[in-house]
């Protein structure tokens, strides 16, 4: 649920509009102008989780410097998305797709070379 919510927010924030006329109680509207601290906070909290998978799966440096560049991409997405604006809010969603390579490049970097590393040490002790 954290994972999404920086993405889904963004995206929902756009049928804010609907949500009135139709009586939806959505985060868009229970977050009100406060919409981008939220956010702010609910992307520390995945970026933290990802952070200690990392660390508790032994991952690398690819994996770090994968995540630092999803952290910049959600900095950018919520930096600079206008929320009274359908269109971008959408952008802003449809951009995830790069989160998404961001990360999956981090996580695939990290444990080649975690693999890499093990096979030289196996190497070495003459496994």
């Amino acid at each position: 649920m954290t994972q999404s919510m920086p993405i889904s927010v963004g995206h929902f924030s756009k049928d804010k509009a609907d949500d009135v006329l139709i009586g939806v109680k959505s985060t868009a509207l229970l977050f009100g102008d406060r919409t981008k601290p939220w956010l702010t906070g609910f992307s520390s909290v995945m970026l933290s989780n990802l952070a200690i998978v990392g660390t508790n799966s032994g991952q690398t440096w690819p994996y770090y410097a994968g995540l630092g560049c999803v952290a910049t991409h959600l900095v950018w997405q919520i930096k600079t998305v206008d929320l009274s604006s359908s269109a971008d809010c959408l952008a802003k969603f449809k951009s995830n797709k790069w989160l998404g390579l961001l990360l999956f490049a981090g996580i695939v970097g990290g444990t080649a070379l975690k693999t890499s590393s093990n096979n030289e040490e196996d190497k070495v002790n003459g496994e």
